[in-house]
């Protein structure tokens, strides 16, 4: 992906169309095949896990995440439509936040029965996050100006922004984050060709965009797999060894010294 990187910048600066798209497709197919091996990576982490057993109930009610997600983005969508009434506003926002107590009381659920307090804290602050942005939506959808209006949009942006987080938390937020940073670097590629081909003052902007775009992919996957070796089978059970371990030379020096001050117990 590194290489396909640096090539689809070098084949823009030189003006070789050819270059540009077979870079393009290296680092495509470097990011379907991150995708791939993320998932088995996530497959593997769930079955190696103390807690997994064949044929147990997934914690994760996925069809109802995956229809209370599709359900509030509909409704998102719609509330941003020019033709939208404000009766139609209100009727939406109410939908959203019907649907959007339903998805905070699973993943309230789903905290409750997290080992990790971190885990269990991020959860909770993205919950609090997710009803103050629909509680702001249902307040300013009352206001019909053309500033209420704008304001809506926003709104509505900042409450679908705040649902597939949510949504995708019990999962693996790092994995979305390399889609969204894989696509800004992709759509970058595009314009810094449109510029170059244009020779408009532009040219330098979009290679900044490019650039600033590839350094957050960088930055995404090395969270990813961050994320994925903190999670890896046996590294629970390594680091409570290591603990323990320190903790056993910590009383041996302690031990140890006794003994040479004639202080250890008989």
């Amino acid at each position: 992906m590194a290489d396909g990187l640096r090539g689809i910048s070098t084949a823009v600066n030189a003006n070789d169309a050819d270059q540009f798209s077979g870079h393009v497709q290296q680092t495509t197919d470097s990011i379907c095949l991150l995708i791939e091996e993320t998932a088995q990576a996530a497959y593997l982490i769930g079955i190696a896990h103390p807690k997994s057993e064949p044929g147990s109930k997934s914690p994760v009610d996925r069809a109802l995440f995956e229809r209370i997600q599709q359900e509030i983005q509909a409704s998102c969508k719609a509330m941003t439509s020019p033709q939208v009434t404000e009766r139609q506003v209100v009727s939406l926002a109410n939908d959203i936040s019907a649907n959007l107590r339903t998805l905070c009381d699973e993943c309230t659920a789903i905290s409750a029965q997290a080992t990790s307090a971190e885990e269990r804290r991020q959860l909770k602050t993205l919950t609090q996050e997710t009803m103050q942005s629909i509680t702001e939506l249902i307040r300013r959808s009352a206001d019909w100006s053309e500033e209420g209006k704008r304001a809506t949009a926003n709104n509505a942006h900042l409450v679908n922004t705040h649902v597939s987080q949510l949504s995708q938390k019990p999962l693996c937020t790092a994995g979305i984050s390399c889609l969204e940073a894989s696509r800004s670097v992709l759509i970058a590629s595009k314009h810094m060709v449109n510029a170059a081909q244009n020779k408009n003052e532009s040219a330098d902007s979009s290679f900044m965009s490019f650039s600033a775009a590839s350094r957050d992919l960088s930055d995404s996957i090395k969270q990813l797999v961050s994320v994925l070796k903190l999670n890896a089978p046996g590294q629970a059970e390594c680091q409570q060894t290591l603990e323990h371990i320190a903790r056993l030379l910590h009383d041996l020096q302690r031990d140890e010294m006794a003994i040479m001050d004639d202080r250890f117990p008989p």
